[in-house]
């Protein structure tokens, strides 16, 4: 894991940094749920909204109160470096342009014909400000604050701590830091799904993709390429659908 050059946060502001994303998520989750921000027409409108309006908090208190001027991180140490972003887009473009053929392929063959995705048919702006929200929105401050910070300092602090090979010192860290990613879902799936086996499943599904993340992240050192898997993992626009 590259952490040549990352500062090392103090453990106090790692913690606090944690307890204030925790209190912008319950606080908005509250408001949201008697209604207070229940913007927009359409169901993706509202999820636009709903996106937009919660990492703007997360991203103007946890990341850039706590962090950047509490702290006095640099962006550098929380994974931002502007230079890999030229390559992570055209990675997201060609991701995307992938799944396209795939589904175009896969269509062709199990069914003779493919159509343009029937979600297509409504606001095509909507469909792109969803994509677009989840990524300058949820895949922005949760690849910031769990991959590019959390993290990286845990695997500072294993690896100081315990003097053990950096492999192993990664694998705990990835652990830890996606133990919290999950956590930071808990209040929401439990809003919207109640406390089931579903639930479960789902939060589970929330850890292993946080490791999966993690890797790619530690494989490829650029912190935008992941956020733009991130987001189209969340919201995939798929043009083509099987007919």
């Amino acid at each position: 894991m590259n952490v040549q050059g990352v500062r090392r946060a103090r453990g106090s502001t790692i913690v606090l940094f944690l307890v204030l994303s925790f209190l912008v998520l319950g606080a908005y989750l509250a408001v949201y749920w008697i209604g207070f921000v229940q913007m927009g027409h359409h169901s993706i409108e509202r999820s636009v909204y709903r996106i937009l309006g919660l990492n703007a908090l997360l991203i103007l208190g946890p990341i850039v109160g706590v962090l950047l001027w509490y702290e006095k991180l640099s962006l550098q140490d929380i994974g931002i470096v502007w230079r890999k972003l030229p390559f992570a887009m055209l990675v997201w473009v060609g991701i995307w342009l992938l799944i396209q053929g795939i589904e175009l392929v896969a269509g062709l063959l199990l069914q003779g014909n493919a159509e343009i995705d029937p979600m297509w048919s409504g606001s095509v702006l909507a469909i792109i400000a969803l994509l677009v929200g989840h990524l300058v929105g949820t895949a922005l401050y949760e690849e910031m604050a769990f991959r590019g910070f959390l993290l990286r300092q845990c695997f500072l602090r294993f690896h100081r701590w315990t003097k053990k090979t950096q492999v192993l010192s990664a694998a705990v860290a990835i652990l830890v830091s996606q133990l919290a990613f999950t956590l930071f879902h808990v209040p929401w799936k439990l809003m919207t799904q109640g406390w089931s086996a579903s639930t479960v499943g789902a939060l589970c599904g929330v850890l292993l993709t946080g490791i999966v993340y993690s890797l790619l992240y530690v494989r490829t050192d650029n912190l935008f390429l992941v956020m733009g898997i991130h987001a189209l993992g969340n919201a995939p626009t798929s043009l083509i659908a099987p007919s």
